[in-house]
């Protein structure tokens, strides 16, 4: 379970399909890139041999009902460098300019738009994108209205700053936006052995679910 913006909870639906397929791409950057460098700058300071399973282990209460995770700047950061992996291969996508299959991230991101918000919730004469839309600004738009539900601000991008202030003003500033005192200070979980082991099986769960959805997505145009 997760503290989000919207109460506590777990992804479930369209939304943690959307979410599994950005984490998923994200492992797989990780995998294939040398020296991988993430977008969330917070990100970079962690350990290479590491990544992966800091990954999973910020990502894991979201998909499951395991108790509430401590809302941490390093925790929190995984979570945006998510959603800024689904904005990634969603241009990566309209890049190839090619057949349905290769909208398959833009229809999982669209299922979990309509799932999430009604026509009430958006401003008047206002529609998501379709399928096939190459409007990348369109979909930023709409993964950051994803993001919103779970994060409550992006204070994880204020981490140098804070870091860097005399530790007075820095609690003073703290107290004045709501953040706990801790929130910077925490650092992400030993990675043991038998953690490592439970991490690389949800991979691999992980991993057969976007298989699946993928071969359903080929055949239908849907993917679940």
């Amino acid at each position: 379970m997760w503290r989000t913006s919207e109460g506590e909870r777990k992804l479930e639906g369209a939304e943690r399909r959307a979410f599994v397929l950005g984490l998923t791409h994200l492992l797989a950057e990780i995998d294939g890139i040398p020296e991988h460098e993430f977008k969330v700058e917070l990100l970079n300071q962690v350990k290479d041999e590491d990544q992966r399973y800091v990954m999973l282990l910020a990502t894991e209460q979201l998909l499951n009902d395991a108790p509430e995770v401590e809302l941490t700047a390093w925790a929190e950061a995984v979570v945006g460098e998510v959603f800024e992996t689904l904005k990634k291969v969603i241009e990566f996508e309209i890049q190839l300019k090619g057949s349905q299959q290769q909208a398959f991230v833009r229809r999982a991101v669209l299922d979990a738009i309509l799932e999430s918000f009604s026509e009430e919730d958006r401003e008047p004469g206002d529609k998501p994108p379709k399928t096939n839309s190459r409007n990348e600004e369109a979909w930023e738009f709409e993964i950051e209205c994803l993001a919103d539900r779970i994060l409550w601000d992006r204070d994880y991008d204020m981490y140098d700053t804070f870091v860097d202030l005399p530790p007075q003003k820095s609690e003073a500033i703290k107290e004045v936006m709501n953040i706990d005192d801790d929130y910077y200070v925490a650092t992400p979980p030993v990675v043991t052995k038998e953690t490592k082991g439970r991490l690389e099986a949800l991979e691999r769960r992980l991993s057969e679910e976007v298989e699946g959805w993928y071969q359903s997505y080929k055949k239908t145009g849907k993917l679940g």
